[in-house]
């Protein structure tokens, strides 16, 4: 059964560093919403714009929360973005592949949210 969705919006998020963010990292996401303002599941399209480098991913909750990048099914990042309602101020993480030899972070704040539908 397909899930209700309550609103098709874009998110923009910043990367978030002690309360602040910078605006040279941004996360945009365009995606469904559910009846509780969460991302409804599905597959979901956005990027990453790290400097000047811009990254596409495809986010999926099932069957793990996650950001799929360049392509390759292997090489996904675990995200917290489904654990709460999408709200300005909001705040969620990005985490490295655990088929990465790196480990990092990255903590993004919600500045902005446009409705579509």
């Amino acid at each position: 059964m397909q899930p209700i969705l309550s609103q098709i919006i874009r998110v923009v998020a910043k990367y978030a560093e002690n309360d602040s963010t910078a605006g040279n990292y941004r996360f945009v996401l365009v995606c469904g919403l559910d009846e509780k303002r969460r991302i409804a599941e599905g597959e979901w399209m956005g990027y990453t714009h790290n400097n000047s480098e811009y990254y596409p991913f495809l986010l999926q909750k099932e069957p793990r929360p996650c950001l799929f990048l360049g392509g390759e099914e292997q090489y996904f990042e675990p995200t917290t973005i489904f654990q709460q309602p999408i709200e300005i101020g909001s705040t969620f993480t990005i985490s490295n592949s655990p088929n990465s030899n790196e480990e990092w972070s990255v903590e993004y704040k919600i500045t902005s949210i446009h409705a579509l539908r």
